[in-house]
């Protein structure tokens, strides 16, 4: 275990034992906290500017850093990772393609299209 933590740049486990009644023994792993979050926050700066990302509503940062682990969102995936209403992603989706940050994609070509998807858009 500690060899795999160091291979993949991770604090060490720590190892608490207890001793109440019975012997336990507790094993803390920690991710690298301080790297992920550079990671994040550089995968954004591709994106959008800082301007713009601080602009963004948190329901609207989230469904940024949602569709840039999959290629693409219906509104009721955005509500459900959202934990929202669908009016709620809805809102969020809408506004983030008048921002210009999403694209919806229309598999009927049409303007209310109950199969509309939405994608990062291609900056």
């Amino acid at each position: 275990m500690r060899a795999a933590m160091e291979r993949a740049s991770l604090p060490a486990p720590r190892f608490v034992q207890i001793e109440d009644h019975s012997h336990q023994v507790h094993v803390i792993l920690e991710n690298n906290i301080d790297s992920r979050r550079s990671y994040v926050e550089n995968r954004f700066n591709r994106v959008i500017t800082e301007e713009e990302f601080l602009a963004l509503t948190p329901d609207e940062r989230s469904l940024l850093n949602y569709l840039m682990h999959i290629s693409d969102t219906n509104i009721t995936h955005a509500a459900l990772h959202l934990n929202k209403s669908w009016p709620t992603a809805q809102k969020a989706l809408l506004s983030l393609e008048e921002k210009g940050l999403v694209e919806a994609i229309s598999k009927r070509g049409k303007q209310r299209d109950s199969k509309k998807s939405y994608r990062l858009a291609q900056r």
